[in-house]
């Protein structure tokens, strides 16, 4: 709403309510709800929908936007224990398109799949780590990485029994290695 002139803020108009007031009015809507994660609180959408219609109101610029700030806030929040978040950074990175983070975390939650013998989405968060690394610019690190991101696949991919696609990625691996002038 706007104030009248000379009410104190800039351009006639109030100040931006506060996100408490805001997730207080969407509670008492039923459009969110508290989710307890101790020692931590969630807000989450009621119904799916709802946050389908609430996401594509966002332009995509500012989306990218968003989910940049909120990749990095959960850096900045549990900086202790990020080990447990990682799965979350990759998808704020990866939809803020900040490339270089979307790999580190992608490939640090392929990792943790691996460890835990959840093949499938250490394959996916790989392959998305592969992807986020193809908007990096070009460099000698960037092989390494690539090859590097190759060979973690090879556990996942052979348990899951994916010997033609893991023949693909030693062929593609043995090219980079090439590249390198890396004999091994």
């Amino acid at each position: 709403p706007a104030q009248p002139s000379g009410g104190g803020s800039e351009g006639g108009r109030s100040p931006p309510p506060s996100s408490e007031r805001c997730l207080a009015e969407l509670k008492s809507l039923e459009f969110i709800y508290e989710k307890a994660v101790l020692p931590d609180l969630e807000y989450v959408f009621k119904h799916a929908l709802t946050h389908d219609v609430a996401y594509a109101t966002i332009l995509r610029r500012e989306r990218r936007t968003l989910h940049a700030a909120i990749g990095a806030a959960i850096e900045e929040v549990y900086a202790e224990r990020i080990e447990e978040r990682v799965e979350e950074l990759v998808h704020h990175f990866f939809q803020g398109e900040v490339w270089e983070k979307a790999f580190h975390y992608a490939r640090q939650a392929g990792a943790k799949a691996v460890a835990l013998c959840v093949d499938r989405e250490a394959v996916e968060f790989y392959l998305r780590s592969l992807l986020a690394l193809g908007h990096l610019p070009e460099s000698p690190e960037k092989l390494t990485r690539a090859l590097d991101l190759r060979l973690d696949l090879r556990a996942p991919l052979w348990r899951l029994g994916k010997l033609e696609r893991l023949f693909a990625l030693f062929q593609e691996a043995e090219e980079l290695a090439r590249g390198l002038g890396d004999p091994r």
